[in-house]
Parts: C-alpha cells; sequence; structure tokens
C-alpha cells in the first residue's frame, strides 16, 4: 500500500536550522516539544544539566512562561546577558572556607533581583515595600551595587524608578566589610522573611561566560551559585504547594558541571533533571518546527522526508539520527541543510541524494562548534584530530592510539584518548547486552553523551570514531574488525 504524501513546497524549511539557539528564536514557544521535564521542575527539582544543544535554555525559557501565574512571580535571571561579573567579585568573602567565598554575593543578587520583580509586579504591602526600600537605599553605598541594579533593570525590561535618590559610593577595600557586610544581610534576611508569605521561583541560566574565563575564581563563582541555589532553598521558606517549583533552580551545562569539584557537589545533583532525548523526540521537535514554518498542522515526517531507503538500508531518519550527538541542534542543523539542498532543487521532499550531499557541510558545522566549544583549551581539541587523522580509519584498538609517536608517554596518550571519549568524538565499541529499549546481541557502540561518561578499559578497548568526524576528517572505513 503507498503512502500519500503532500507535494509541498519546501522553500519555508530553508530557515529550519536559521536560530538553533533558543536564546536567538522568539518562536520557540511555538514548537516547544514537552518530554516531561517540565513536570520535574514544577515537581522542586533545583539543577537543571544539559549539554550544549540539548534543549536547556529553551526548557528555561518555557519555564519562565510556565510557571508564572498569578499568584506566583517567576525571576529570569540570564547571565549570558553581559551581566556585570566584575561587580559580583566585590563581593569575595575571604573569611570562610573556598567553596563557600562567594556565596553571600550569590544571596544577594538572587534576593535583589526579587526584590526588583515584586517592585515591578507590585506585590509588595506598603509595609514591606518601605522595609526592603530602606535597606536597599543603605546597600546602595556598596560598590558594584549600582550595576548590578542597572543589569537587571535592562534585562528584566521592568520601568523603575533610580536605585537611590542621590549618587555616592564609599571606596574601600574590595570586599564589602564591616557595616557593609551586615547591611547585606540584613537585605538578604529581610528579602527572605517577606518571601515566607509569597510564592515565587528564581531560573538561573547562562553560566557559560564565568565558565570562559578559565580561571580559578571563576570555578569559584560557579560552585558558590550553586551552594547558594540550594541554601536558598533550604531557607526560603516559602508557602508554596506541596511539590512544588523550588524557589531558585539553576539550568547548567554538564561538562560545566562535571568539571568543577567541592565537598557539598552530590548534595546539589541528587534529583537533578540530566537531558536525554530519545530520537522520536528529536523527530518530534523537527516536525513542530516544520509544521510551525510551512503553517499547516497536518504535516508529518513522511511528508516533507522521502520514505526511500540509503545505501544503508537505514531509513532516512534513522540514518540522520545517527549522525547527531541525540541532541536537538544536530538534528535541526542536518535536517536543515539537506532542506536547503533540497528546495534549491525543486524537490517535494528531502530525498537521499539530498541527505548525502549536505552531510559534510553538517559534519564540518559539528566540527566548527565543538572547536569554538573548546577555545580556552584549543591545543586539546587540536591533538585529538591531530590522532584521529594519523590513524586514519574510522574503528581501531586504543593500544594503536596509545603507540602512536604523538604522545610524550602512554599515559599522555591515555589521557588524549579519554578526553575524545568524554567529548564523544569517539566512543567505545561493546560486544553482547542490549542498549536501552533495543534487542540483546551483537555490538553497539557507547558514547559519552547517551548517559553517563564512558572511560576507556583498563585492558583497552576497540574505539570507533563518530560518523560526524568520520566525515569531516575523511577517514577510511576500517576492513577489521579491530585493529
Amino acid at each position: 500500500m503507498l503512502l500519500m504524501v503532500k507535494k509541498l513546497d519546501l522553500g519555508p524549511l530553508r530557515n529550519l536550522s536559521s536560530a538553533l539557539s533558543a536564546e536567538g528564536d522568539r518562536n520557540i514557544a511555538e514548537y516547544f516539544v514537552e518530554t516531561g521535564r517540565m513536570e520535574d521542575i514544577k515537581s522542586g527539582t533545583q539543577l537543571v544539566l544539559g549539554r550544549k544543544g540539548s534543549g536547556k535554555t529553551a526548557l528555561f525559557l518555557h519555564a519562565v512562561n510556565d510557571l508564572e501565574d498569578k499568584d506566583c512571580v517567576v525571576v529570569k535571571l540570564d547571565l549570558s546577558r553581559s551581566y556585570p561579573i566584575e561587580s559580583q567579585i566585590l563581593f569575595e568573602d575571604k573569611g570562610v572556607v573556598e567553596h563557600e567565598r562567594y556565596v553571600r554575593g550569590w544571596k544577594f543578587v538572587l534576593c535583589l533581583s526579587l526584590y526588583l520583580a515584586w517592585v515591578d509586579k507590585r506585590v509588595l504591602s506598603p509595609r514591606e515595600r518601605r522595609v526592603l526600600k530602606r535597606l536597599k537605599n543603605k546597600i546602595s553605598r556598596i560598590d558594584g551595587v549600582e550595576s548590578i541594579w542597572e543589569w537587571m533593570v535592562k534585562s528584566f525590561e521592568v520601568k523603575v524608578g533610580p536605585f537611590f535618590s542621590f549618587s555616592y559610593s564609599l571606596k574601600g577595600p574590595s570586599v564589602p566589610s564591616g557595616a557593609n557586610v551586615r547591611v547585606v544581610d540584613r537585605f538578604i534576611d529581610a528579602v527572605l522573611e517577606v518571601g515566607q508569605d509569597k510564592r515565587f521561583s528564581i531560573l538561573i541560566d547562562g553560566i557559560d561566560p564565568i565558565w570562559d574565563m578559565r580561571t580559578a575564581e571563576s570555578k569559584l563563582m560557579i560552585i558558590g551559585l550553586l551552594q547558594t541555589v540550594r541554601e536558598f532553598n533550604a531557607c526560603a521558606a516559602q508557602k508554596r504547594p506541596v511539590g512544588g517549583p523550588a524557589s531558585a533552580i539553576c539550568f547548567l551545562r554538564t561538562d560545566i558541571f562535571n568539571g568543577i569539584e567541592y565537598s557539598d557537589r552530590n548534595k546539589i545533583q541528587g534529583g537533578a533533571i540530566r537531558l536525554q532525548w530519545q530520537e522520536n523526540e528529536l523527530i518530534d521537535v523537527v516536525v513542530r518546527r516544520a509544521r510551525f514554518l510551512l503553517g499547516d498542522e497536518s504535516i508529518g515526517w513522511n511528508d516533507f522526508v522521502t520514505s526511500e531507503k540509503m545505501r544503508s538500508r537505514l531509513n532516512v531518519q534513522g540514518y540522520l539520527y545517527r549522525r547527531t550527538m541525540e541532541r536537538p541542534r544536530d538534528l535541526l542543523a542536518f535536517v536543515g541543510a539537506a532542506a536547503r539542498l533540497a528546495a534549491n532543487r525543486n524537490h517535494s521532499q528531502i530525498e537521499v541524494q539530498d541527505v548525502y550531499d549536505s552531510e559534510h557541510g553538517y559534519a564540518q558545522h559539528i566540527y566548527d562548534e565543538m572547536k569554538d566549544e573548546t577555545s580556552g583549551n584549543r591545543e586539546e581539541f587540536m591533538r585529538i584530530v591531530q590522532g584521529l587523522r594519523r590513524i586514519g580509519v574510522n574503528k581501531f584498538h586504543s593500544s594503536k592510539w596509545i603507540g602512536l609517536p604523538l604522545w610524550e608517554t602512554q599515559l599522555d596518550g591515555e589521557k588524549v584518548l579519554q578526553n575524545a571519549l568524554g567529548r564523544s568524538i569517539v566512543g567505545i565499541e561493546r560486544v553482547g547486552g542490549s542498549l536501552t529499549g533495543g534487542r540483546r546481541g551483537g555490538t553497539r557502540v557507547e558514547y559519552t553523551y547517551a548517559g553517563k561518561g564512558v572511560t576507556l578499559p583498563a585492558g583497552g578497548a576497540t574505539v570507533v570514531v563518530h560518523p560526524t568526524f568520520v566525515k569531516v576528517l575523511s577517514l577510511k572505513e576500517s576492513r577489521k574488525k579491530s585493529q
């Protein structure tokens, strides 16, 4: 029986991947795909972890809109929008243990943002407004506070009066001390006390610029923020529904979280949401966006993608999926590239040849994006690339890699290979067992992006290069089962 498909003009699908970043996509709410994560957020999670391009910021933006109602104030704290981090440094507290050094400063920022939101939404009683305003005027004397306030007013797009009625600043040490520390603590305590009678959630995203500073202090700032989120949720005894959303929720890249270590780390990651995508969910992301662009809610995958098989006998959906790193951004980029080519050729569907012909450009996109992500440690990325080019094939035994003359020592070679595994540039071939939801037996490749970190076994293993890097580096197909 032949499937009836619509004859489409694929022109609008040229824009399928035009806004791969959720931050720059004004229409993200129109095709957001709910996969149960929003329910987890509403149930009290305080940490959302996801790889770059995994839909973390899209979930953040959706949560901002979804959580807010007439009884709940939601604060959208996106630090990627030129947050004045130099002002945050002024709140460093060197009189406490290292991982607590920036907690007071972050607590102050969360409380100041909440106060601004309350003022904008006009939810404060006359007495609450009077008490908080008096304390706010006192903290205005501390260096750095005014720039944080001005950033919040601009970022939140609210109209409020000037931070204080007269401008002056007490110059002095780079950290608030003595009376300044006490007034900051009084402001924090007052906001939390007022918050006991109110429902609110502060959503925090955009920590990447702090991480990109690549300094010991930037790591301590992120650790301090995570500590603050945990402590803030513990002490913000607000009135909210049982099992409702947390008072503070942090959205953080998985690699950033994995790159920091401190004693209380396990306390915040318990119950954290880790964004992982199934094949059908990723396809749904593409279909939702295609429906929006084409203006037709009845369109399905088979309406704009051919049902013909690839040379490997995979259908197009499976072929595309296996060349992603299981992130929405990857599949949108690949399908978008194929759609542009198909539209240029006046095809009414994305055909098999369109997929093959767009694959190299897509692979180069993934390569360039990963290279950009390692801007702070570009040398390590290029060492991986150099090793793969020297190997020259898509599958090899780890002993061959470690034996390359590129490495200073065997341990150095193992370190570079483990780095490649951590970035999912390569995976480990497993024999037998089963994948989640898959059949038993045979072989499969495990990549770090599919779940927990993949490490090299003590006795070595067969290493498989991700298809995108096979394509962009022009690696040959191995003719041996293992080398």
